[in-house]
């Protein structure tokens, strides 16, 4: 057993015995220091922990200023707590951090001021237990639930970009990628619920590639794609950003035009028109189209809607297509 011979111990009776065995044989860091005439802190005694824990060795630090031991900034952290803890008069703990061989070593410290009635001066007793293992147990915690957390939002981001995609499938004619007749119907019962709660009124367009089967059947199925889609850019690139534009089926379109009375549906219905004839599409060169138009009335249906429009299409076709009908 490693014994230290101070005054402090002499001046212990009963718990002398305890107190020794404690000493030697814990594992925590236990120190004595005291405060000399200069008013400078000195080390008394360290326990053998301690100096296990330094590489010092028995009695090396006896004596010693700490200012001399530590760097400036350090002894001026210390002096202050041990201060306070004579000032104070009660135990003080605390955590404090230390390079040790190149790592970051963690003490939880406990500090208590000791009369030495002998000397009639107050010394500091303290006790150090590492917490390092634990710290880095949380350090390892921390960055494994950051970097999982981090997997969750990127994992969120992908479910969520793979909701919108599927979404969007569900919305979307996946030819054209205009609107599929689903959502064409949701939107149309939603502006006659909306005008019909609201007294507004807005105007419907129903468009069909005239004799879009020749295409097919001269050039192919292929070619009749690439000329539905380009139909279908003309369409969204030649109406505003309110209107609705989507694939009723086939060569058929629909155009939705909120806020539009007669005259303003027909005239995005001439407008389209001219944009068609002028167009040239692949390998077909030019096509026309027939359009029926008609604007919602207060007691129509979602049905008598349909009807009116695609009977406005018809008489555009039986007079002779490439023309626009209103009814």
């Amino acid at each position: 057993m490693i014994e230290h011979d101070y005054t402090l111990m002499d001046s212990l009776s009963g718990e002398l015995l305890l107190f020794r065995t404690l000493w030697s044989t814990s594992d925590d860091n236990m120190f004595i220091v005291h405060l000399d005439s200069e008013g400078d802190f000195v080390s008394e005694a360290t326990n053998a922990a301690q100096e296990k824990m330094f590489h010092l060795q028995a009695h090396q630090l006896d004596g010693k200023k700490l200012k001399d031991i530590l760097d400036a900034a350090t002894y001026k952290t210390i002096a202050k707590r041990y201060r306070q803890c004579i000032e104070l008069s009660k135990p003080i703990t605390y955590d404090e951090v230390f390079f040790l061989n190149g790592s970051e070593r963690f003490w939880s410290t406990t500090i208590l001021p000791v009369i030495d009635e002998k000397e009639g001066t107050t010394k500091i007793f303290g006790i150090s237990r590492e917490f390092t293992q634990l710290k880095n147990i949380e350090k390892e915690l921390q960055r494994v639930n950051e970097t999982l957390e981090a997997q969750v939002k990127e994992r969120t981001h992908e479910l969520t970009q793979a909701l919108e995609k599927l979404k969007e499938a569900s919305m979307t004619d996946s030819l054209t990628g205009l609107f599929n007749r689903t959502q064409l119907d949701e939107s149309l019962k939603y502006q006659i619920k909306y005008c019909k709660r609201y007294k507004e009124e807005f105007g419907l367009i129903l468009i069909d590639i005239d004799y879009f089967k020749d295409v097919n059947d001269q050039f192919g199925h292929q070619v009749g794609d690439t000329v539905l889609i380009e139909f279908a850019n003309l369409l969204k690139s030649n109406t505003r950003e309110t209107d609705i534009v989507a694939r009723w089926g086939g060569e058929e379109f629909f155009i939705i035009c909120p806020k539009s009375n007669r005259d303003d549906t027909n005239l995005v219905a001439e407008n389209l028109q001219k944009k068609i004839e002028a167009f040239g599409f692949t390998k077909v060169k030019h096509k026309t189209a027939s359009f029926g138009v008609t604007v919602f009335r207060d007691n129509d249906s979602f049905n008598g809607l349909i009807k009116r429009v695609d009977d406005a299409l018809y008489q555009s076709k039986e007079n002779g297509r490439n023309c626009i009908t209103t009814q």
